[in-house]
């Protein structure tokens, strides 16, 4: 299976980077104290055996043979008096000053080697490293990134436009090392052709795209994925869908977005759907107040995951005061939200707008309500206001949850207070850097992938039919999705056995998931069942479940099946 398991660890040369980079374990206040406690100590000890050993009767030149003293040991040599066979060779406190004097100097030198020498020889080592990441940011827009990859044992170069050598010493003493990211010399200065991931990671998409692009087009033996900031939910579909946007057949674009991060974080369980087998509700229904990229993200994730065995489709209400920033991400939607009741054979709408808030937040059929205004002061307001309100009305059963962009204070005062909120959506970079980047983030979506294909014959001519490393981006998505979606399985699965009816019921709604999962990614069902074309996002098996022959319906029975088995397998 080819995942990001097989990628190469850092090497010893690029180890040798970072420990070189970094300071020793001396701070910038301990080094002068060590070069302090010397000179004391060789002054003191040294003029304190003197003033014993010293034959002089008279005060005076006893005085000065102890201060003349320390400064003969500065460097080794038979006694400070130059007589091989002197009584001051025997005395113990000037065999410990001879010690320091000649320390004080051999540490100043290689203290000052250290210093001026030790970017140089970080610089020296980089062309030798190898299984390094390298990350391309602006200014502190990757250090949450790039620390946490650190802290995880990876070694991070982090390539910058033009960065200031305060700037090179601060992230060196985090054991991160800093370069200049011109192109092409940033490339060859960090040896990218050898590293295990390139990421792009700015603040702007269409800026981070021409940057990965340009990068793309210069490695010219590199094997691996780049990784790149996309947080426009259009921008990330065009990307899945553009199987060639790089000349270069071996690299390939991978978008990741913080806001998915965020949202598979909060939302990829079983909890929604608990919630509403529990209460009795028909469907996962989700309200949502506010309108923000996450949001948008909330929305088409609960569209595609929260689907459960003896659920209706899961839906979303928006509260109208917000329905004109809506309108871009219905549009992009709305072929998807037209083939609803083709596909799925439903009339239920997916998403409608609450007449007013009043309306939404008195809604009994709501499983939760999502809260982002923008400003996390605005969101408090509203999220207890609202809390408040649902706790005298006892019909009420839905839960909230808020969005959060500071990091665990705001977070503390929503799950350790005296009201009942659900686990907020936290765009805390820390939070999610490790999951964006992982090594291990496609697992479970490679095996997913691996189970469909073994399911088809080996002369099916399909799009996905392909081994992990080389199916377009669109797939990846799917299986991503699928795997995501296993802990509403394994809850039905508990709820409702293993029984041929139970199975079912179960593979009914796993084609159902991938109907509305594929819909929301741009497909659409082809005429009359015709063949699948990839270039036109057109899918022959995007009808309703009883329009599936029997062969199509087992490729949704196999992910289902895969799980059962390895249930009986981890209670065998």
């Amino acid at each position: 299976m080819d995942t990001d398991q097989q990628l190469p660890s850092p090497n010893l040369a690029a180890r040798m980077t970072v420990w070189i980079t970094r300071r020793g374990h001396a701070t910038t206040i301990g080094k002068p104290v060590i070069f302090l406690s010397l000179i004391l100590c060789w002054f003191s000890l040294t003029s304190l055996g003197a003033w014993q050993a010293s034959p002089e009767p008279v005060f005076v030149r006893r005085l000065a043979d102890a201060l003349y003293a320390p400064f003969t040991f500065l460097a080794p040599q038979d006694s400070y008096l130059n007589q091989a066979e002197s009584a001051l060779l025997t005395d113990p406190l000037l065999w410990f000053g001879r010690f320091f004097g000649a320390a004080i100097p051999i540490y100043a030198i290689v203290w000052g080697a250290i210093a001026w020498g030790r970017r140089r020889m970080a610089h020296a080592l980089l062309p030798l490293a190898r299984g390094h990441v390298i990350l391309f940011s602006e200014p502190g827009e990757g250090d949450g990134i790039a620390r946490r990859l650190t802290l995880d044992g990876e070694v991070v170069i982090q390539a910058e436009v033009e960065p200031s050598p305060e700037r090179i010493e601060v992230m060196g003493n985090l054991g991160i090392i800093v370069v200049d990211a011109s192109l092409p010399m940033a490339l060859r200065r960090s040896n990218a052709e050898k590293a295990s991931r390139l990421v792009v990671w700015g603040a702007h998409d269409a800026e981070n795209l021409a940057r990965a692009l340009e990068i793309g087009e210069l490695l010219t033996s590199r094997h691996e994925d780049i990784l790149v900031r996309i947080e426009s939910a259009q921008m990330h579909r065009a990307m899945r869908l553009s199987r060639s946007i790089l000349t270069r057949q071996d690299a390939r674009l991978r978008p990741i977005s913080l806001n998915q991060a965020a949202v598979r974080a909060a939302l990829a369980n079983a909890e929604l759907t608990d919630a509403a087998h529990r209460l009795g509700l028909a469907r996962v229904e989700v309200g949502i107040i506010g309108h923000s990229q996450l949001l948008e993200e909330v929305a088409t994730f609960i569209l595609r995951h929260a689907w459960s065995a003896g659920l209706a489709p899961p839906c979303i209400n928006i509260d109208s005061a917000y329905t004109s920033h809506w309108q871009g991400w219905f549009d992009l939607h709305r072929q998807a939200f037209e083939s609803y009741p083709r596909v799925l054979g439903m009339h239920t709408e997916p998403v409608s707008f609450a007449n007013n808030h009043h309306t939404l937040t008195n809604d009994a059929t709501l499983s939760r309500i999502v809260i982002d205004l923008g400003d996390d002061a605005a969101t408090i307001e509203a999220a207890f206001r609202i809390c408040l309100h649902r706790s005298r009305e006892q019909e009420l059963n839905y839960t909230i949850q808020p969005v959060t962009r500071s990091a665990h204070s705001l977070r503390a005062l929503y799950c350790n207070g005296e009201m009942d909120f659900d686990e907020p959506i936290s765009l805390a970079l820390h939070c999610h850097a490790g999951s964006l980047m992982s090594r291990q983030r496609d697992q479970a979506a490679a095996r997913k992938h691996l189970v469909y294909t073994e399911g088809l014959p080996d002369e099916a001519d399909l799009p996905a039919n392909k081994p992990w490393r080389h199916i377009d981006e669109t797939h990846v998505h799917a299986s991503r999705a699928a795997a995501e979606h296993d802990p509403i399985k394994k809850s039905d699965l508990a709820r409702l056995g293993d029984s041929e009816a139970a199975q079912e019921q179960m593979h009914r709604n796993e084609h159902e998931r991938w109907s509305a999962e594929r819909l929301l990614d741009g497909w659409l069902p082809t005429v009359d069942r015709a063949a699948t074309d990839i270039k036109q996002l057109l899918h022959r098996d995007l009808v309703p479940w009883e329009e599936l022959n029997a062969s199509d319906k087992q490729k949704d029975a196999a992910q289902v099946e895969a799980l059962i088995a390895q249930k009986r397998k981890d209670e065998g």
